[in-house]
């Protein structure tokens, strides 16, 4: 059964679907802004959900012992509040009584939202550390045994603009870390050495990767670095070995010494833009026959067949 909400309806009230049971899917109009506490508690058989950009607020529980629920998409990034409000058994339910995959990152604020490794689908709260001054992230208590964690957009009321030098150095139980759109800096050392970080988004906010950002996460099997990044420093993805390919955005200027030194199973480099500058040993020791992909109209490159900074170019087409 669908439930297709008319477009004159501006909010979704408490408990307004709780308990239909034969509930499968429900088109949620533009119009609405808020859906409220409990609005699809105990659809069972709802299986996705769409929540357009004009929703502003989303009760507690709206969502919760929704168990065939699985996809949770959001169209925009208005969203300014979800209520906690925990299940007998304690687990942080943040709205969708589900695990981590439905978590809102874009709008979590003022706490760390973090799980460990002996309970990976309890979703725990912990106070940043956080430079008001400078709107620097530099970790919370607990991160020496964090497994998942979400920093927060925001830390009473002020952005958070950049994650600190040696931020999470060494914490090999990490497996991943969302870090939200605003970021503009991710500082040097910031992942060095976590080894069990397997993936990473780079927000399109960041502009520059530190030093020896992600240094020797041997586990880092997937990076996605965003479209604003400009500059990846010196020893970024220094003996990344689990790395197997790589796209550099468009509005790359320059990839410093050694930054993809030893991550020696890439086998392809996608680059979306001209050629950026690079230092000494950018690329040493990556792949045999590691390719630089290149669009037709990309400046700076030889042409197909020949090596840039050890690389094999090759033309998209």
């Amino acid at each position: 059964m669908n439930a297709m909400i008319p477009d004159s309806v501006a909010r979704i009230g408490d408990g307004a679907f709780a308990y239909c049971s034969r509930l499968t899917s429900v088109t949620i109009p533009n119009s609405v802004t808020s859906i409220g506490a409990g609005a699809f508690y105990g659809c069972s058989s709802l299986t996705s959900v769409m929540i357009p950009d004009g929703v502003t607020s989303i009760g507690g529980s709206a969502f919760a012992d929704c168990s065939k629920l699985t996809t949770a998409e959001f169209k925009g990034r208005s969203l300014a509040q979800v209520k906690e409000i925990p299940d007998a058994d304690g687990i942080p339910r943040y709205s969708w009584g589900l695990d981590e995959s439905v978590i809102i990152p874009g709008i979590v604020e003022d706490v760390v939202l973090y799980t460990t490794a002996s309970s990976p689908s309890t979703w725990l709260e912990s106070t940043p550390a956080f430079d008001a001054s400078t709107g620097a992230f530099s970790g919370f208590a607990e991160k020496a045994n964090a497994a998942k964690v979400i920093i927060p957009s925001k830390v009473n009321e002020i952005d958070v603009m950049s994650i600190s030098n040696d931020t999470f150095r060494n914490c090999s139980s990490l497996t991943s870390v969302t870090i939200p759109d605003g970021v503009t800096n991710i500082g040097g050392s910031v992942f060095l050495g976590c080894t069990g970080l397997a993936s990473m988004t780079i927000p399109d906010s960041v502009t520059n990767i530190g030093g020896s950002a992600f240094s020797s996460c041997s586990g880092l099997t997937r990076v996605a670095i965003g479209n604003g990044v400009m500059n990846i420093r010196p020893y970024a993805f220094y003996n990344c070995s689990g790395l197997t390919s790589m796209t550099i955005p468009a509005n790359m200027t320059s990839i410093g010494n050694s930054a993809f030194q030893n991550c020696s199973r890439i086998m392809s480099i996608e680059f979306e833009g001209n050629a950026p500058t690079t230092g000494n040993n950018t690329f040493a020791g990556v792949a045999s026959g590691c390719k630089a992909i290149i669009s037709p109209t990309a400046a700076g490159f030889p042409e197909e067949g020949q090596t840039w900074n050890g690389l094999v170019v090759e033309v998209k087409r």
